[in-house]
């Protein structure tokens, strides 16, 4: 009778495993780990891209060859109808095939980016999923979707983006509101501040009727020491053009503040008034001993 001698049998079974496991086991790929990684051209990825990669819970680009438009499309629409529908995962298997090539394909990786936005605590992968678009003008995607895209970005601070996209719908549609949203996208970048006027000059030029971008304008231009002129003219015609008398008196003061700072900028920039020779040299005294002054 063979006897189970719990103390022998331990060893035996581990050295068994040990030898008769598969010899050619690949070793497990743990989450974060620092393995190099290549892009789908042969390209090293750079460590930090790896970071925001494993960040993002993505560790590696799609394989395979990369779907037809058509199935792009399918992949997308499939997504979109599973998301409102509330089977997220759906919403997100459908993408698998389209996402993380190298090239993006824009259009699948705006739909993950939708499908992120509704899972709260993967808002990290979302602002990482929209920190690594590539906005380019896509014929697969509406011209809509890059105003989504502009509203977006803008919301998460990445305003050369976002005004990346605003440009791309604006040259398929240029539209008042688009002019408008190119404009406030260019509020935010201090260096653009000309860009800004002239898009919201455009807004106007489309909508005339739109008082508060008038007022904007006005407000946008005070702002630039070569618009200040322009920024009054405005403000008079609006003060005229109202009947509120708070609204106009707002103005008024608007006004006299930006004629004041004109003024003062204009003494400061004027060059220093002449010495008085006779204040800086004193008088010499008479031959007599008496004074020369008149």
């Amino acid at each position: 009778m063979i006897r189970f001698d719990p103390p022998k049998f331990v060893p035996l079974l581990v050295a068994c495993l040990t030898a008769c496991g598969p010899a050619s086991a690949p070793p497990r790929q743990v989450l974060g780990a620092t393995s190099e990684q290549t892009h789908a051209s042969g390209e090293p990825v750079a460590p930090e891209q790896v970071a925001g990669r494993a960040a993002a819970g993505i560790l590696h680009e799609a394989s395979g060859p990369l779907p037809a438009p058509e199935q792009i499309a399918a992949m997308v629409e499939v997504s979109a109808t599973a998301l409102r529908a509330g089977d997220r995962r759906t919403a997100e298997r459908s993408l698998q095939p389209c996402l993380h090539r190298d090239p993006p394909v824009l259009a699948c990786e705006l739909q993950l980016a939708r499908f992120l936005a509704t899972v709260p605590r993967r808002r990290e992968q979302y602002q990482a999923a929209m920190g690594g678009l590539v906005i380019v003008d896509d014929p697969a995607i509406s011209t809509a979707d890059y105003d989504e895209l502009a509203q977006q970005l803008r919301l998460l601070g990445d305003l050369p983006q976002s005004e990346a996209a605003a440009r791309v719908a604006l040259s398929r549609s240029p539209t008042a509101a688009r002019h408008m949203v190119h404009a406030n996208v260019l509020q935010g970048l201090p260096e653009r501040l000309d860009d800004a006027i002239a898009a919201l000059k455009n807004a106007l030029e489309l909508a005339p009727e739109r008082r508060d971008w008038t007022l904007e304008l006005a407000t946008l231009s005070s702002r630039h020491p070569a618009h200040v002129d322009d920024a009054i003219a405005i403000f008079e015609s609006l003060r005229r053009e109202s009947g509120d008398e708070e609204f106009r008196r707002t103005l008024a003061d608007r006004v006299a503040e930006l004629r004041r700072a004109a003024a003062d900028s204009s003494d400061a920039a004027a060059p220093p008034p002449p010495m008085d020779r006779r204040k800086n040299h004193p008088t010499p005294p008479a031959p007599d001993g008496g004074s020369t002054s008149r």
